[in-house]
This record gives structure tokens, C-alpha cells and sequence, in this order.
């Protein structure tokens, strides 16, 4: 025999908000819609943190314009991925090519020149009859160095993000 429970008791079971249910889009789990909505505040935590470790301060006037590069990382992984939404294994390559997208056109636009100091360092120093010349390595100077980084965090390797390749038919 099965036992007919009234309507009250299922409503009571549910562990979501009905009200949260209403605005979630058809066919998605309510926890993909809560995923899809936390998302944004932990990408951006991410890019900020990143920043950080590269030594700029992320201030107020910056918020603009990590939200376009935050979206443009996300649509072009979206696009080279074949997915609707950006794969959970690349989330820290979307926040580096986002903070490398950022950096770049910080640089561009000459804003960087009072985070960092891309002037050669001195190759040799004299005094009087002593000179001493520095072993410089080959990898070109520190802005050469800077710029061979971004353009590794803007173009992340072909490989990883092959595995996150949805094939279309």
C-alpha cells in the first residue's frame, strides 16, 4: 500500500526558496542557477587576488573595466570550449587571462608606468679605475619579460582547454 501524503508535506521537504525557483531559467538545477549567480563575485575576487600577486592595487575606477575583461575572458572560453557556461577546471584561466587582458590594456594606455618600472637596470657601473658589469640574462629586459607573461595569461595553453572541449554536431 502506498500512503497518500497531502500537498503540505512535500512543499515542506523542499530545501530551496520557491521564490528563487520562480526566477531560475527552464531547464536548469537550482544549484547550477545558484552557481551561475555566485559566479561572478568569485571570478572577481579572483582576478582582484591575482592582481594583487602581480603587485597593482585594484581601485574603485578599475571596476569597469574588469567587468569587460571578465566578460571577454568568459566568452572567448565559452566559444573555444563549445559551452554555455565556463567549465569549473578553467575558472583560474579565465581570472588569468581576465588579469592579463586588464594588465594589457593598462599598459597600452600608459597607466602602469606608476605600478611598475619597466627602465632597464644598469648592465654596468664604473668608479673610478673598478668597473663591474652585471650578468643580464638573455630573456630580454624586464618589459620584454612583463609583456612575454601577459601574453601567456591572455593565451593560455591550447592543450588545457582542449580537454574542456564540448564537440557540436
Amino acid at each position: 500500500l502506498v500512503r497518500s501524503r497531502g500537498l503540505g508535506d512535500v512543499y515542506k521537504r523542499q530545501d530551496y526558496s520557491v521564490s528563487a525557483f520562480l526566477h531560475q531559467p527552464q531547464g536548469h538545477s537550482y544549484r547550477a542557477y545558484l552557481l551561475q549567480r555566485l559566479k561572478p563575485m568569485e571570478i572577481l575576487a579572483a582576478v582582484t587576488a591575482r592582481l594583487s600577486a602581480l603587485g597593482y592595487t585594484v581601485t574603485e575606477t578599475d571596476s569597469a573595466a574588469l567587468d569587460y575583461n571578465i566578460k571577454k575572458a568568459e566568452t572567448t572560453l565559452k566559444a573555444r570550449t563549445n559551452q554555455l557556461e565556463v567549465p569549473e577546471g578553467l575558472f583560474y584561466v579565465w581570472a588569468d587571462m581576465a588579469a592579463g587582458m586588464f594588465l594589457t590594456d593598462k599598459k597600452a594606455s600608459g597607466a602602469l608606468s606608476e605600478v611598475y618600472d619597466f627602465n632597464a637596470p644598469a648592465k654596468s657601473i664604473s668608479e673610478g679605475d673598478t668597473s663591474v658589469t652585471f650578468a643580464i640574462a638573455d630573456t630580454g629586459s624586464f618589459e620584454d619579460q612583463f609583456d612575454a607573461m601577459l601574453a601567456k595569461m591572455v593565451n593560455p595553453d591550447a592543450e588545457l582547454i582542449a580537454a574542456f572541449r564540448r564537440l557540436v554536431w
